[in-house]
């Protein structure tokens, strides 16, 4: 879904949003005629063209960028050429590759810092070196290491509530 935002200009469609189908026949979008299987489209619907079956203006360019390969060899045959693009670009693997962020452009570096600080949070860093200051005694380390685990179930158990009150209120429950 990202890339396929990548590819289309931001006004164009915002595809994240919708609730769109596509036929398996043909790769056209077109709108349903029920909204009740899709709730948001008709909060979305002056994005859609009006005609009930008609092809979305970005259809051609989908079909270009996202044409399936023929065979497998087409399919291996790509697969191997992004393999070797990615090879010669990020080279081997070491010890600060997962907290490096490359900046392809000049232009982007607040990006860039932004990306850094996501993975920095998501590894927690700071936390680990905050903690590594002082010594901590096992017991206490023990009790704060289950006290974690336990929040993190959780806000896992509340989250999948939450999503399943979401999903029954769409239904109209």
């Amino acid at each position: 879904m990202q890339r396929l935002a990548r590819l289309l200009s931001s006004s164009a469609l915002r595809v994240s949003h919708l609730g769109l189908c596509i036929s398996r026949a043909r790769t056209n979008f077109y709108i349903p005629t029920t909204f009740a299987t899709f709730p948001a489209l008709h909060r979305n619907v002056r994005l859609l063209s009006s005609t009930t079956y008609s092809e979305h203006p970005v259809s051609e360019a989908l079909e270009k960028k996202f044409k399936a390969a023929q065979t497998p060899e087409d399919r291996w045959r790509e697969k191997s050429r992004r393999a070797l693009e990615d090879a010669k670009n990020h080279g081997p693997a070491n010890a600060y590759t997962g907290r490096c962020v490359v900046n392809a452009s000049e232009k982007h570096l607040a990006a860039s810092f932004r990306k850094l600080e996501a993975i920095l949070s998501r590894n927690k860093v700071r936390q680990h070196l905050r903690l590594s200051e002082r010594h901590e005694k096992k017991g206490v380390k023990r009790r704060r290491l289950s006290s974690e685990r336990w929040r993190k179930r959780f806000a896992n158990e509340v989250r999948k509530k939450v999503q399943l009150v979401i999903k029954i209120r769409d239904r109209g429950a």
